[in-house]
């Protein structure tokens, strides 16, 4: 896996997108999904986080937020909700700041 986005992931294909995050050896990879119009982003990590954040913000530090633990189940069910544009949705979910690494 590369640091390039599948751009127009339809819904059938998110739940073999995340399992190719398992299948990988690459043991930091992740798997973003991404909302072209709004610059939203959704990135699942092998340690079951994920990390939401705004890609076209100029204060994209200040805007990531995460979550871990995160079962693939809740983690499709966030990436549907992103592609069909509820962000206020999203924004309203129990994030916490930052990347959730130390």
């Amino acid at each position: 896996m590369d640091d390039s986005s599948e751009r127009d992931a339809s819904l059938n294909s998110l739940s073999g997108l995340y399992d190719e995050l398992y299948l990988s050896k690459i043991l930091d990879g992740e798997v973003p999904v991404t909302n072209q119009d709004s610059g939203w982003c959704i990135s699942a990590y092998r340690d079951g986080r994920i990390v939401f954040g705004n890609l076209k913000d100029p204060n994209v530090e200040q805007s990531d937020r995460h979550m871990i633990p995160v079962p693939k189940e809740r983690v499709l069910e966030l990436w549907k909700r992103l592609i069909a544009g509820d962000i206020d949705s999203l924004l309203k979910e129990p994030w916490k700041p930052g990347y959730g690494i130390q």
